[in-house]
């Protein structure tokens, strides 16, 4: 469904030089075209979510400070979510 990384790059370098000749010919502002950008970023993240779990089922695995998960969550200062402690397990920040 989704062309390769290199396809991506070729046609996100063309959005980019589209997004300046816009900009270096007075048809949009600066801000038209970040916004713009901001819409597709969201629109794409959107659709990539989606068909993920459409086609497993789950949510995707992503790690970071932030970050909850069905085991676990982490938070800046490293408390863990009442959950673990809850379940018996010891606290991996100790």
């Amino acid at each position: 469904m989704f062309l390769s990384w290199r396809w991506g790059a070729a046609l996100l370098a063309g959005a980019v030089l589209i997004g300046f000749s816009r900009v270096h010919v007075g048809v949009h502002y600066p801000g038209d075209i970040l916004g713009s950008v901001l819409v597709s970023v969201i629109g794409v993240g959107s659709v990539a979510l989606l068909h993920f779990r459409l086609r497993t089922g789950a949510q995707p695995s992503v790690t970071g400070p932030f970050v909850a998960s069905s085991r676990r969550m982490v938070v800046p200062g490293g408390a863990v979510a009442r959950s673990e402690a809850a379940a018996g397990r010891p606290r991996a920040d100790l």
